[in-house]
This record gives structure tokens, C-alpha cells and sequence, in this order.
């Protein structure tokens, strides 16, 4: 659309986009927040439970390895087998649920609760290679290949400060116990981890960043998406606007039925014209049964004459009524008196209807 029309993207997403993105599965997430709190969860179960962990996977892999007493004993490898599966299910049981969790507990605070299936649905664009190359060569494709390569450098260069000074001992080690090897290297990874962890903290925070700005900027929209967008969700302004010009049409008709029943009309006198109607029988007070300005106020004015209501001008009273009062309201107290003058003068017309209008 932006190119097509040569508009910028330069404005916010309106809520409706938003949530249709949302709907598509488009939402600012990064996955290295994922694999950060993974790896969280897997260093403080190790650093809970390391030391009987490791005992126990060392006992398992005496005991698995313990294939000479097999042979001795002329045993079947079918028990073994099972031996060590049931023994690496069991030690690898709490990793295997703790990671779902903590997956969903990472995204649940970037995206919220949100469920659907348009995700699942194959685009052909995705399909294609075209697509593909021009996604790799784009600006996210970039950045997302630039943090693919420092990651792993900064991850490599971690491990070789961490495991350098290692090396020295590797000949010790071999001529130690299989415990002691196994405790010795448990805890040289465990300090890698723990470096490498606080590493991919930083840059889980910063792609969240890059990925909130980026997700904004690819968001954005021109301003003839906007106007597209609210014709859509409330109609075409142009049939809008016909809509409320023939009810204000209906309205004005409506009320000009009622200029026949008014008692008085007060003017101002070309401005503006109230028409007034009193009925002791079904009103409180002088009700406002029609009121208008410039054409509109002629054309009360016209339509009093033509059923003899009478048109006076009374222009501090006309002004007052056609800004305070309502259509179908009855006029405020502070004009009572004004209002009782008119009417009274109106009501000693010897002949109210048949006379015609009068002017005062």
C-alpha cells in the first residue's frame, strides 16, 4: 500500500490492526527470553539438586556400563536396556516438565493469553523461495543474522576464557575415580553456564527492545490505510454524511408539523425564531415545539403566517430560548414573566386564528 500510493508508514497502528495482527499470531516476542529462562530453570534445578543428581547419574552409569558381569553370568541385555531407560527418564523427568512451564510463563508476560489457529494455516508467500531470499536480505533478516553470529561468538569466547585453564588438569582427572571426573566437570559447566546465562540475559533484554521497536515500525501505517480502515469499521464518510443529512431532513420535517400548533412565534427578528405552544391541559409550562436560524428561521416564520400563529419579535427572549432550550422542552423559569407577557398579549386578539398574523 505505501508503495503503491507513495505514502510513508509514519503514523501508529490503530487498535483494529493491532488486533487483527495479534489474531494472525503477530505479536512483539522474543525467543531469547524463551531460552533464557529455560536455561534459568535448568541452572537452579542443578544448583538445588546438583550434588544428588550427579550421584545419582553416576551410579546409573556404573551399573549401565557393568556389562562384564553380563557376560560372566550368561544374563540377557533386555534388563539392562530397561535399566537404562527407566534411569535417564527418571533423571531427566523434572527438565522434561519444568520446561514446558517455564516456555509458557516466559510468554505469557510479552504476548498474554491469546489462542489461535491462523498460525497453522500455510501461506504460499512462506513457500516461496523468492519470499525467503527476500526475507533473508531484508533489514529484520539482518538483524536477526547479525545476532545469530554475536551470540554465538560471545557464547564461544565465554567458553574459552571458562574452559581454558581446564585443560592443564584434563591428565589429572583421567587418573582419578570416575566420581571425582564427573564432580570436576559438573562444576567447570556449571560456572560456564552461569556465565553464559548472565551473557544471554543482557541480550534477551535487548531483543526484547528491538523486538517492541521493530514490531511497532512494521505496524505502522500510511494515512490512506487509516481512511481505508475507518470506512471499513464505520462505513464511507460520504454515506455517513447522506445518512445524517436525511435524519436532520426528517427532523426538520417532524418539526416543522409542529409550527401549526404553536401559540406565538418570537423572532429575532431575521436570525433566529422559536416557535412557542401552550396547552393548559397537557403542559406545565410554555413548551419550545420548533426553533431555527437563518433559512430555517424564515421558513417558521413562513409556515406561522400561513396557519395564523402569530409572529412577533422579541429578540432577547428568541436568542435566550434557541441556545438553552431543547426541541420538546419547556422553557426555564427565569422567562416565565417575558413568556406570560407575550402569551397574554397574544390571547387579547380578538380573533387569534382568523385575524392573521401579527407583527409587533
Amino acid at each position: 500500500m505505501a508503495e503503491e500510493t507513495g505514502q510513508e508508514r509514519n503514523l501508529p497502528a490503530t487498535p483494529r490492526k493491532r488486533q487483527k495482527a495479534r489474531d494472525e499470531g503477530q505479536v512483539a516476542k522474543s525467543r531469547e527470553i524463551n531460552s533464557v529462562m529455560i536455561l534459568g530453570g535448568a541452572v537452579g534445578i542443578f544448583a538445588l539438586f546438583g550434588g544428588t543428581w550427579i550421584h545419582t547419574w553416576t551410579e546409573t552409569v556404573n551399573k549401565g556400563l557393568d556389562v562384564f558381569s553380563i557376560i560372566e553370568l550368561e544374563q540377557e541385555w533386555g534388563p539392562l536396556g530397561r535399566y537404562w531407560m527407566k534411569g535417564i527418564l527418571r533423571l531427566l523427568s523434572p527438565f522434561l516438565i519444568l520446561f514446558p512451564l517455564i516456555a509458557l510463563a516466559a510468554n505469557l508476560p510479552q504476548v498474554g493469553f491469546h489462542i489461535t489457529t491462523k498460525v497453522l494455516v500455510p501461506k504460499p508467500n512462506r513457500l516461496s523461495p523468492l519470499s525467503g531470499v527476500k526475507r533473508l536480505f531484508s533489514a529484520s533478516g539482518f538483524i536477526e543474522a547479525l545476532k545469530s553470529v554475536g551470540k554465538v561468538l560471545l557464547i564461544g569466547w565465554i567458553a574459552y576464557t571458562t574452559l581454558r585453564p581446564e585443560i592443564p588438569l584434563l591428565p589429572l582427572l583421567s587418573n582419578g575415580s570416575l566420581g571425582n571426573a564427573l564432580s570436576h566437570a559438573a562444576a567447570v559447566a556449571f560456572k560456564l553456564v552461569i556465565k553464559v546465562w548472565i551473557a544471554l540475559v543482557l541480550l534477551a533484554i535487548l531483543d526484547y527492545l528491538f523486538q517492541r521497536w521493530n514490531y511497532e515500525r512494521e505496524l505502522r501505517m500510511t494515512k490512506q490505510e487509516v481512511k481505508e480502515e475507518m470506512k471499513e469499521s464505520e462505513g464511507d464518510p460520504q454515506v455517513r454524511a447522506r445518512v445524517r443529512s436525511v435524519q436532520m431532513s426528517m427532523a426538520r420535517r417532524r418539526m416543522m408539523q409542529e409550527v401549526p400548533t404553536a401559540d406565538v412565534v418570537v423572532t429575532n427578528p431575521d436570525h433566529v425564531a422559536v416557535a412557542l405552544r401552550y396547552d393548559r391541559l397537557r403542559d406545565m409550562a410554555p413548551v419550545v415545539v420548533a426553533k431555527g436560524a437563518g433559512w430555517l428561521c424564515e421558513k417558521i416564520k413562513e409556515t406561522a403566517r400561513e396557519h395564523n400563529v402569530p409572529v412577533m419579535e422579541r429578540p432577547p427572549l428568541a436568542r435566550l430560548l434557541y441556545q438553552q432550550v431543547e426541541l420538546g422542552r419547556e422553557i426555564p423559569v427565569e422567562v416565565y414573566r417575558v413568556v406570560a407577557e407575550v402569551l397574554s398579549y397574544v390571547y387579547r386578539l380578538k380573533r387569534k386564528v382568523t385575524d392573521g398574523p401579527v407583527d409587533n
